[in-house]
């Protein structure tokens, strides 16, 4: 596997999480999936949608305090639950935003920095 430029996040519970580089298409992806899947109009109900699609595209490997992260599988990232728990997906969310260019005053103590994953 190549290597491949991404954010190393580092959250409050000590769970280490490799987001990749977003990209704007990733955006567009996110709000065609979320719509898909929710069949709303519902501005609130979409937004969370898209929000939870951009963790699920953005997020290549994970691992906690003591393992080095591994590469999370797109079908296991499907049901976010079972991977963190509301305060870590809460936090890495904000994180994301704050990556993107969001205006996020608070990333709930979560830390990032650029890192490479993969073969050198």
């Amino acid at each position: 596997m190549p290597s491949l430029d991404v954010y190393r996040v580092r959250l409050a519970t000590g769970k280490i999480v490799l987001v990749r580089e977003p990209k704007i298409s990733d955006q567009e992806m996110a709000a065609k999936a979320a719509a898909g899947r929710l069949k709303t109009d519902d501005k609130h109900v979409l937004s969370m949608g898209i929000q939870q699609e951009l963790v699920k595209m953005l997020v290549v490997a994970v691992g906690d305090k003591e393992n080095e992260p591994e590469r999370v599988s797109h079908t296991h990232l499907e049901n976010l639950d079972n991977i963190f728990s509301v305060r870590e997906y809460m936090q890495l969310a904000t994180t994301i935003q704050k990556i993107i260019g969001g205006d996020v005053a608070e990333m709930g103590n979560a830390e990032f920095e650029m890192s490479s994953f993969g073969e050198q």
